[in-house]
């Protein structure tokens, strides 16, 4: 593993300091013909094969499971442009989640890496994955995130000196040059073309200079100069020492022609591996010949889809291309083919889970614990950085975004106010009047809700917006998922408590409740406790669920919150086999150490401006709600627990969901 490791190393070195292995890269290649990187990968990359994949997904509870790929097998070649073609189902998303190791569940074959058992750990620290939508930060221009990525991704084995100049713009800056995007460095990436954004996606992998870039379906949603434009890129980057696999439908001729080698799909099974050159060829060899003036990637495709009726059905058809090719197993289409390479069919080279760092076990206990952290890692991958550094960088970034976050900053602060002034004028000076003691408790019961309901409904509705970023810059090792949940919990905690202390002091001088420090604080206390509550199960509820199931969820288990926080119903009228259901509710914690707040502690009796006034003496209160024997600590101990216990439970729930995404 340490030798496998230090084989990674993926820093940038100049051209001078190592001999081209490749083809030198022509200006007319590149995204901006006067630009060409002066740096180049510092070793060439792995050869990859793979064996008899064999990928399956279940269809659901007793609907069985589907087949997505049967059995295929493969070669890439280093320093080569590779199209995975076929037709919509085919299977190319699924090959290529599978060759990074994004999909590890479900799979069973063999892939090497330079005719040895892939460990994925270290084949992790020569890759990166380009998914087909753009995962980046909105908020952040493109300068920010070239920067910030740089910090994450370049390895501790880095030289501090190499670290800061490239931190220090001059290799950021060669890059934004080569990929066209120079004029655009403080410009957001919400504001970016979808164009520049697909470039932007590939600079920020670029920085640490992988020598393997897997990319799904790169062109799709742009126009075709753009599309052209895109695959230069590739090539450019492929001709430089560099393995560029990539996901394409249906290119067209020109795009084709950019290509050096091709894997058609069709039915989860291979048609076609090998040169794109020798494409027409082989379809004369099996007697499916490319009629004169087609586009070869467009017959291949009309072939895989079953529209040329006259040669045969749709299965007959491929099945004589899978016989052709062998599912994979044939090389002779290549344009140099290498006899070594015909050994994967021949050796037993079968890489097994056990070999593999990044396997789930088959069992459904054994599988259930790993996911949550417990028993053999799942990710083994070595973090570039160290965790502090992480922690700094993802704090960085995360007060960018809070201050240019209109929505989640100035807008939460802003509710928080408007709100405290309404409920302070519904209720004015209601909190030292004997005769409206009972308009005060609900007030108080009132408070609770807001402070749950805005909390926690807010944060279900953005945290799933930031998962298919996490997802996709966790897998490329740019930070561990402890330092993303800390710094996300430290982010929030400003603006969140902001906004309740100022809701606080609005509501509390304005009812008039009692003017006394020690009050006012434990009241102050007990309303971020729930705060901080309510915030933790929109983070579980967030992390588990989509937006549209998350907004459901989340009203639907404050329910039993409130009916067991004893407004209602008292707690001593609750029957006693619902009692242990408030001891799990924080707003009857949240309830009772705001009542025992503002009536206990031996307060005085209140004002009274009516003839009788029931609720004078506030001991007559807490005997009526059943609050007379409560003790303030509890209360607090139980909003902690609180805390502490669910924002545990989210990062492990987080931590599932991503390896059940896997």
């Amino acid at each position: 593993m340490a030798a496998a490791a230090a084989e990674s190393e993926d820093v940038w070195v100049k051209q001078d300091d190592v001999q081209p292995q490749q083809v030198v890269v022509t200006n007319n290649n590149l995204t901006n013909p006067s630009k060409v990187f002066s740096r180049k990968p510092i070793k060439s990359p792995p050869l990859l094969e793979f064996e008899d994949l064999k990928y399956t997904v279940p269809l659901g509870l007793r609907r069985g499971s589907k087949t997505i790929l049967k059995n295929v097998s493969g070669s890439f070649l280093p320093g080569s442009l590779v199209a995975i073609m076929g037709p919509s189902g085919a299977g190319k998303s699924s090959l290529l989640d599978i060759l990074t190791g994004y999909k590890v569940t479900g799979v069973n074959g063999s892939i090497l890496s330079d005719r040895q058992p892939r460990v994925l750990s270290a084949f992790r620290r020569l890759s990166c994955y380009i998914q087909q939508d753009d995962r980046l930060q909105p908020l952040l221009t493109t300068m920010e995130s070239m920067t910030l990525a740089a910090n994450l991704k370049l390895s501790i084995e880095v030289t501090a000196k190499e670290k800061q100049r490239t931190v220090n713009q001059e290799l950021i800056m060669e890059i934004l040059e080569t990929l066209g995007l120079e004029n655009h460095i403080n410009t957001r990436a919400s504001q970016l073309s979808g164009g520049q954004r697909k470039r932007l996606s590939i600079a920020l992998e670029l920085i640490n200079n992988p020598l393997i870039m897997f990319l799904d379906e790169p062109t799709t949603g742009l126009d075709s100069s753009s599309c052209t434009q895109c695959m230069q890129l590739l090539r450019s980057l492929a001709q430089q020492g560099r393995t560029i696999v990539c996901t394409i439908h249906q290119p067209s001729a020109s795009l084709f022609a950019l290509f050096s080698h091709v894997y058609v799909l069709a039915e989860g099974q291979c048609i076609y591996q090998g040169a794109n050159e020798k494409l027409v060829p082989f379809l004369d060899t099996i007697g499916l010949p490319c009629p004169a003036y087609n586009n070869p990637a467009d017959y291949v495709i009309e072939l895989a889809c079953g529209e040329s009726d006259e040669i045969g059905t749709n299965a007959e058809v491929v099945q004589k291309m899978v016989q052709g090719t062998e599912n994979g197993r044939n090389i002779n289409w290549f344009k140099n083919p290498d006899p070594l390479m015909v050994s994967i069919s021949r050796s037993n080279l079968f890489a097994s889970k056990a070999n593999d760092d990044d396997a789930v076990p088959t069992g459904f206990f054994s599988r259930l614990l790993v996911q949550c952290g417990v028993g053999k890692r799942v990710d083994t991958a070595v973090q570039e950085t160290s965790q502090w550094n992480q922690l700094k960088v993802l704090l960085t970034r995360g007060y960018i975004k809070t201050k240019r976050d209109t929505t989640l900053t100035y807008m939460r602060v802003l509710v928080n106010v408007i709100v405290g002034i309404m409920l302070g004028l519904l209720f004015w000076r209601s909190g030292n009047q004997g005769s409206r003691v009972m308009e005060n408790y609900k007030l108080l019961f009132s408070i609770l809700i807001h402070l749950m309901m805005t909390t926690m409904m807010l944060t279900i509705l953005t945290f799933p917006m930031e998962m298919s970023i996490l997802m996709k810059e966790h897998f490329n090792r740019w930070y561990s998922l402890k330092s993303y949940y800390i710094s996300t919990m430290i982010v929030e905690l400003p603006v969140v408590t902001l906004g309740c202390v100022f809701f606080t002091i609005i509501i509390y001088v304005m009812s008039a409740q009692p003017m006394e420090w020690d009050r006012f604080l434990m009241f102050l206390l007990i309303s971020l406790l729930v705060t901080y509550v309510a915030q933790s199960i929109g983070l579980l509820i967030g992390a588990l669920f989509s937006v549209t199931n998350g907004t459901f969820i989340g009203p639907v288990i404050s329910v039993p919150m409130m009916m067991f926080a004893g407004f209602g119903v008292t707690l001593r009228d609750i029957p006693r086999y619902m009692v242990p259901g408030t001891y799990l509710s924080y707003l009857r914690y949240g309830l009772e150490g705001m009542v025992l707040t503002i009536y206990g502690g031996n307060r005085e009796r209140l004002d009274c401006d009516a003839r009788y006034c029931h609720y004078r003496y506030p001991d007559k209160l807490l005997r009526e709600v059943a609050m007379d024997e409560s003790e303030m600590y509890v209360d607090i101990i139980g909003l902690v627990l609180n805390v502490v216990l669910l924002r545990i439970i989210a990062y492990y729930c987080l931590r599932w969901k991503i390896k059940s995404e896997r």
